[in-house]
């Protein structure tokens, strides 16, 4: 028995003497700040709290050093959230406060770049969806609001409950959101259309926290337990009952899939391995409750703070955890810097794919600048170990970083005549692509011979929506006649690349626009969209909208509309230089908040003139859009026989531009000006003076 004894003694001193604990690196101060909201940046410099001096402020990761200090707010700071510093998002952070107020801050130069009063009451919570660059923010008043951090505009405002909503998280790689409540309820949510998809009865009361891992929704609350709820299916998965001696103030994930992290107003925080029933670790903090729990980047660190306590810093590094994404710096090759969604990484074979300059026939380009602009995406099996952009005639060589999409931009000099360009890159297993090309840069500008010759930079692409059937309202009969006929004109003999999409819900018109988005475009390109079917005009909220196939009757919210707002919002913000839209509906006018033809084939001079109007029109940024009524009904037509918008329109098309060939955004409003009701046309976004939209005749 004695043996037994001194065994056992022998185990438990060894245990003690072994088993390792999260050792406290230091205390911080939190200068008299309340903590009331906690996080830190993803690039590992950051640790950012906020509470109850209004004020942001900024902290060293490593040493917990004051930095600097953001203000706007005028009462508590109750939430604050970074972005992730991909390379195709802004680097911003954001904070809600009981004013109501979201403030979105440019955080490179510490700036202000969005604030809105979105909410009566306290903000609770804020997300950011990486995969659309949305943020969502809830608040007490049992609102959401999603803003677009591109446009900085609230794109869509919900009503989530008529208690607090007291949590929101996304789930990465979707569209899908997440919010809890004071009832206790799950609400799983679509970001782009802000539909809802299903609710979960997850707790009898208040869930003050939710956060997302592995498939995994993790709930907690008052009823001090944590839940599991599958994102998919949104059935219960698990529980651990009563792991807090009060209720549960916050769930942290780390970013490894795996590890998560409770807070609770016990003062206690508890470290979890998804799966396993019993904290991995614990540790109490000081102050009334636990209001912070956040993780460093590298996952070497914890840290934790209390309301009116100090900040705790803990080295977990002995726990070995492997982040999921390791922050990369941003490496910059263009301004716009566009996720391509006509393009994949997923080839076959490593290739260079060439955006600009745009080369249709053989292998030179002809231009008159001194500096070529090379777009395009590198597509490759394995990582890229050297990517050259050699200019061969002039022996300039220019050694390029890849960023995360292998997507480039890069300026290369030119000397006059031929330019033998080679684009190539040489991957970790020593495979080599390469792409040549010629470029010709015009010694004589005087020469009609040389000037001829000239290429234009671009493509002309066509987006048609249009909708005959509807799910609530009145069907139409001509929206896809009228759309499929010019769709046919502008493929056939204006060689538009045309996409149509017929009877569309709401989603897929978000999304495909979306989609036009993400493409890469040279600086020459045109975007012409056009929309036909029903729409609507709201007099209280003085806004237009396009009615979509699954637009619900009696939708006071306006939900399930497309706001002219919104939209002219995501057209604008297509990263192409020349776009037009096209709009027959009822109150397309709305879409504004305010309310000569040429006959003999051309001669060679004729053909140049043609050729340096184009080159100069397309040296502007367009932004333009016509539509087939002011603030008014219009008329769909006969079966069969086009609306009078539409068959002016067409009219116009079929004109070719005349002897020049050029059909121009004034030729065409000149067509369809006597329509009755009259059509509106003009300039939205970042249109500059001078910028045309033009038709070339093929």
């Amino acid at each position: 028995m004695l043996k037994n004894l001194v065994w056992l003694g022998l185990i438990t001193l060894c245990s003690s003497v072994f088993a390792q604990e999260p050792a406290l690196i230091k205390k911080v101060d939190p200068d008299k700040q309340s903590i009331l909201a906690m996080a830190s940046s993803p690039d590992g410099k950051w640790l950012v709290t906020g509470g109850d001096d209004n004020q942001v402020i900024f902290r060293d990761a490593d040493n917990g050093s004051s930095l600097f200090k953001l203000t706007g707010h005028t009462d508590w700071i109750t939430a604050v959230e970074f972005s992730s510093f991909d390379d195709d998002m802004l680097k911003v952070f954001a904070s809600g406060s009981r004013d109501g107020h979201v403030i979105i801050y440019d955080i490179e130069k510490r700036i202000i770049i969005y604030q809105n009063k979105s909410f009566e009451k306290t903000v609770n919570d804020i997300e950011i969806i990486n995969s659309l660059n949305y943020l969502v923010a809830v608040s007490s008043d049992g609102q959401m609001s999603i803003v677009d951090l591109n446009s900085k505009q609230e794109v869509n405002k919900i009503t989530v409950s008529s208690s607090p909503v007291l949590s929101v998280c996304a789930i990465p790689g979707t569209n899908t959101i997440a919010t809890s409540d004071a009832e206790g309820k799950i609400r799983i949510w679509d970001a782009l259309s802000g539909s809802m998809g299903q609710i979960i009865d997850a707790h009898d009361s208040y869930i003050r926290s939710i956060d997302f891992m592995n498939k995994t929704i993790i709930s907690v609350g008052d009823d001090k337990s944590i839940k599991f709820w599958d994102a998919e299916r949104g059935n219960s998965k698990s529980s651990i009952e009563k792991v807090h001696k009060k209720w549960i103030q916050l769930v942290e994930s780390a970013n490894d899939n795996q590890h998560y992290a409770t807070g609770g107003h016990d003062g206690m925080v508890h470290f979890w391995e998804l799966g396993k029933s019993e904290p991995i670790f614990s540790l109490k903090q000081n102050g009334t409750f636990v209001t912070g729990v956040s993780f460093s980047s590298d996952l070497k660190k914890i840290y934790t703070a209390g309301y009116g306590g100090d900040i705790h810093y803990y080295d977990i590094s002995y726990l070995k955890l492997e982040p999921i994404k390791k922050y990369q710096a941003s490496v910059a090759y263009s301004a716009n810097k566009p996720s391509m969604a006509n393009l994949s990484n997923e080839s076959a074979k490593n290739e260079v794919v060439l955006v600009q300059p745009y080369i249709e026939r053989g292998n030179t380009f002809y231009c008159l600048e001194e500096k070529i602009v090379i777009k395009g995406q590198l597509l490759s099996k394995s990582s890229i170990r050297e990517f050259k952009i050699i200019n061969k005639t002039t022996k300039e060589e220019d050694r390029l970083r890849v960023s995360d999409n292998q997507i480039f931009e890069h300026h290369l000099p030119l000397r006059f005549k031929d330019n033998e360009i080679s684009i190539r890159f040489t991957t970790i297993d020593g495979e080599v692509a390469n792409k040549t090309i010629i470029v010709h840069r015009i010694f004589d500008q005087n020469n009609p011979d040389d000037l001829v010759k000239l290429t234009r930079n671009g493509r002309d692409y066509a987006l048609i929506i249009a909708t005959n059937s509807y799910n609530a309202m009145n069907d139409l009969v001509n929206p896809v006649f009228d759309a499929t006929t010019i769709a046919a004109e502008l493929e056939n003999n204006y060689n538009f690349n045309v996409e149509k999409i017929i009877n569309p819900p709401l989603d897929e018109i978000k999304l495909k626009i979306k989609e036009y988005s993400k493409k890469l475009y040279a600086d020459e390109d045109q975007l012409f969209i056009f929309i036909a079917g029903h729409g609507e005009y709201d007099e209280l909220f003085k806004e237009g909208y396009v009615v979509a196939s699954n637009t619900k009757e009696g939708d006071e919210a306006r939900s399930t509309y497309l706001p002219h707002s919104t939209l002219r919002t995501y057209i604008n913000n297509i990263p192409c230089q020349h776009i037009f839209l096209t709009m027959d509906v009822c109150f397309g006018g709305t879409f504004d908040p305010f309310i000569a033809k040429r006959g003999n084939e051309p001669s060679k001079e004729e053909q140049v003139k043609k050729m340096l109007f184009i080159k100069r029109k397309m040296s502007y940024k367009t932004r333009i859009y016509l539509t087939s009524g002011g603030k008014e009904y219009v008329p769909d037509g006969r079966p069969g026989h086009h609306s009078p918008f539409a068959r002016q329109f067409i009219t116009a098309l079929r004109t070719y531009g005349g002897s020049d060939g050029i059909l121009t955004y004034q030729d065409l409003m000149s067509s369809v000006e006597m329509v009755e009701p009259q059509p509106r046309g003009g300039e939205f976004g970042d249109n500059e003076p001078g910028s045309n939209f033009l038709f070339i005749y093929k």
